[in-house]
């Protein structure tokens, strides 16, 4: 069985003879020997991943860019509190916009998969989906720090 190159370039020989016939374009082995008459195979074709390999599902990579926005909101939250609208009425119109926002997302995501750059559907994932789901989780964030702290005097 042949060896893929990459084995070939670890492997130090000092005295290694080329005993393979490369008159044929379509010759895709190389057999080499070293001085003691050891014969190793190497495989000249890129090396190929199998197309049944499933690296993510589109499930995990739905949490994890959930997960992700969520956490880059919580560090917005933490490390700049004074973004936050303390006023109900601001708070509202973010949570209007946020809402709008979300019927926005397919029209753009749409809109950047149609404009024909490399990576369409990763760009407009990153580039659209991902900013309004951390601002979404902002928002959400601000309503709950609202709420705890407009009912902080009450006492059961």
């Amino acid at each position: 069985m042949a060896r893929p190159l990459r084995a070939l370039q670890r492997e130090s020989h000092v005295d290694l003879q080329v005993s393979a016939d490369f008159a044929d374009e379509a010759c895709h082995e190389v057999v080499l020997s070293d001085a003691v008459g050891e014969i190793r195979r190497y495989d000249l074709r890129p090396a190929r991943l199998s197309t049944e390999v499933e690296f993510v599902t589109i499930g995990s990579f739905l949490i994890c860019i959930a997960v992700g926005s969520a956490l880059v909101a919580l560090w917005l939250d933490v490390r700049f509190p004074k973004l936050m609208p303390w006023s109900l009425r601001r708070l509202l119109v973010h949570l209007v916009v946020a809402i709008l926002v979300v019927y926005a997302v397919g029209p753009a995501m749409a809109f950047v998969a149609a404009t024909g750059i490399p990576a369409a559907g990763l760009a407009s994932v990153f580039g659209v989906a991902f900013p309004v789901l951390v601002y979404e989780f902002l928002v959400g964030a601000w309503m709950i720090k609202l709420a705890q702290s407009s009912g902080a005097g009450f006492k059961v």
